[in-house]
């Protein structure tokens, strides 16, 4: 079976369609099937996110936090270096910090309700690249840091989990 281009944007505009009208599981399975098959960095990068806010509104942990992953690696994997001109390198790294706060700022949703999100959380915005963006773009994040190093340290306290080394 041969499937055309035409069908695949169809996947990614029901998947738009699904998540507008609160069918949030249906969003993320479009979304999931069009990331598949398309070849679209950016629209594969959009359906990233609206699979992120539908795993994080239908409260699938799991899966979210493998969406986050997936969209960090894809936004750190993007080098704004890379461009020969200084405008449209500024225009990269503006671009890439963007995307480094917006996703700081949805992971708090993950990190909140994983059984292990206080320990990612605090490895993940302890990075440096993270730890920077925060600083630079979003310093309230400091008190979601602040709050899951106390709680991870009172969960390591308990013997109930392990917290961050660089917390210790």
């Amino acid at each position: 079976v041969q499937v055309t281009l035409e069908q695949i944007a169809a996947l990614y505009h029901f998947g738009q369609f699904q998540y507008s009208y609160g069918n949030y599981s249906g969003a993320a399975d479009y979304l999931y099937h069009f990331r598949i098959l398309s070849t679209d960095n950016s629209l594969n990068l959009s359906a990233g996110w609206g699979k992120l806010a539908s795993d994080i509104l239908t409260g699938k942990w799991d899966v979210a936090l493998e969406e986050l992953n997936s969209l960090r690696e894809i936004i750190d994997s993007r080098s704004p270096l890379s461009s020969l001109s200084g405008g449209a390198a500024e225009d990269a790294a503006l671009s890439q910090l963007h995307a480094r706060t917006w996703l700081l700022h949805w992971s708090l949703f993950v990190y909140f309700n994983h059984d292990e999100g206080r320990t990612l959380l605090l490895e993940t915005f302890l990075a440096p690249t993270y730890l920077n963006t925060i600083q630079n773009a979003s310093p309230w994040i400091l008190r979601y840091l602040a709050t899951a190093a106390v709680l991870s340290r009172k969960a390591a306290a308990g013997g109930s989990g392990g917290a961050s080394s660089r917390v210790r």
